[in-house]
């Protein structure tokens, strides 16, 4: 799986067999790319646009949108991996509903704490937005941003990686 930063609000997640694109943004460059939303919005043209809390599928992959009236985060099993995509503002309401998931993708659109973050119990947090670099820096002042990076199950350890797109 590949998690490339778009735009300074969107990034592109790319699987072997999906493309999705978060929070907003970005070019399609296939069909089969899917728009994930945390609000309810109106879907335009071909697009796939996944707004809602419940359970979807594309391409074979299985994403559930987490939440009651609207979507807190989405969680799947990408590549054999455990993976919640979520932004700052609701990840405390996640530690309800997830945990001990492998990866962390972080829209940090407002601020973020290690405590929120630390209740999901990731192995890898990849963080982009407006609070990235402040909260990254708390966990790490060697952090370098990076424009994308490539992740798969035999690189995750049982130490936290933080990894800022930026």
């Amino acid at each position: 799986m590949e998690v490339a930063l778009v735009s300074d609000q969107c990034v592109r997640i790319k699987t072997k067999k999906a493309q999705f694109l978060t929070p907003v943004g970005g070019k399609f460059e296939k069909e089969e790319d899917v728009v994930l939303r945390f609000e309810k919005t109106r879907q335009e043209g071909s697009l796939h646009v996944f707004d809602g809390p419940g359970e979807y599928e594309v391409s074979g992959v299985k994403l559930t949108g987490l939440g009651k009236t609207e979507v807190t985060g989405y969680l799947s099993k990408i590549e054999g991996m455990d993976v919640v995509i979520c932004r700052s503002s609701s990840i405390t309401r996640l530690k309800d509903q997830v945990s001990d998931v492998q990866i962390c993708i972080i829209d940090a659109h407002t601020p973020l704490g290690t405590a929120d973050v630390a209740n999901l119990n990731p192995k890898i947090v990849v963080v982009f937005g407006e609070h990235a670099a402040a909260y990254a820096h708390t966990i790490s002042t060697e952090i370098t941003p990076t424009a994308k990076v490539s992740l798969t199950k035999d690189k995750i350890s049982d130490e936290l990686q933080v990894i800022l797109l930026g």
